[in-house]
């Protein structure tokens, strides 16, 4: 029994070093993303890029908590899109200029001090893509998360945004690239195993009835 509490008292100890890691990736998140918006003044396509951290909403920056007492997170996220088109609103009997906006990738920590990295799309007055958000990243921790994770992540991150724009709805490869991403993440495995592996007895069962057929044929003698 002793042995076990120790071992519940190691895990709260790492599980308190990995929260204090914190606040290295998000000094390396923002500087990663500066550096991003500079070379990239393009930003202004995908509705301006923003950078948001938990820690700064007031509700925490105004309690006496230090960040690692609380479970950080950390966002990425698109301003404004104007689509070029307006729309009419029913209720109000009136146009109005259609707009997307809101895609965000983010970096979310766990109880353990684990980082998960997740993208979600644009949201839009005229329509949005099925999923919600899609994991790209599992960290056990702050420090496995390099510089070059960090700029692969907002890569895929611009690629995703564009992809699930309003007007790269009819685009195959843009879906394509959606269902890559969706195929990667963790959680949807075990569903695509079984889907995969339903669509394969489907292809079977036909050749699996003939194969007992013919089995029982030549056991009986028959052929």
């Amino acid at each position: 029994m002793n042995k076990q509490i120790e071992k519940l008292k190691r895990s709260d100890t790492q599980a308190y070093i990995r929260r204090v890691m914190w606040s290295s990736l998000d000094e390396r998140v923002t500087k990663v993303f500066n550096n991003f918006k500079s070379e990239n003044n393009g930003d202004s396509a995908l509705g301006r890029l923003y950078i948001s951290k938990l820690k700064d909403d007031e509700n925490y920056r105004n309690s006496s908590l230090c960040s690692y007492q609380f479970l950080n997170a950390l966002h990425i996220f698109c301003g404004t899109r104007f689509l070029g088109v307006n729309s009419f609103d029913k209720d109000k009997k009136k146009f109005f200029a259609a707009t997307e906006s809101n895609a965000q990738l983010w970096f979310s920590q766990g109880p353990t001090g684990n980082v998960l990295v997740f993208i979600a799309p644009y949201s839009s007055d005229l329509g949005e893509v099925t999923e919600k958000e899609i994991i790209i990243g599992n960290y056990s921790q702050p420090s496995d998360i390099t510089d070059g994770n960090i700029k692969n992540h907002i890569k895929t991150f611009v690629k995703y945004a564009v992809a699930t724009s309003v007007n790269s709805s009819g685009n195959i490869y843009s879906y394509l690239f959606r269902r890559y991403l969706i195929a990667r993440d963790f959680r949807y495995k075990t569903e695509l195993r079984s889907n995969v592996l339903r669509a394969l007895e489907r292809l079977l069962a036909p050749f699996l009835a003939i194969l007992a057929i013919w089995v029982s044929l030549y056991t009986t003698g028959k052929i």
